[in-house]
């Protein structure tokens, strides 16, 4: 018969071995996330910019009546 202590090291074993393979399966996506995210604000830059330049150029009353 199986001791206590010896099944609570084998579960332990397994439980660790399967959290490394989770969370090494969710490192890619994380990773994916932060990129997306810095894609994302570079996106909000360069149309803030964009729009700035655009009121700049643009006359204030572009129908004067």
């Amino acid at each position: 018969m199986i001791q206590e202590k010896e099944l609570i090291s084998t579960v332990t074993a397994i439980l660790e071995k399967e959290l490394t393979v989770a969370l090494g399966m969710s490192l890619p996506l994380f990773q994916l996330e932060a990129r997306q995210k810095q894609e994302k604000d570079k996106l909000k830059i360069q149309m803030s910019a964009k729009r700035q330049e655009i009121e700049k150029n643009t006359p204030a009353d572009p129908w004067p009546i």
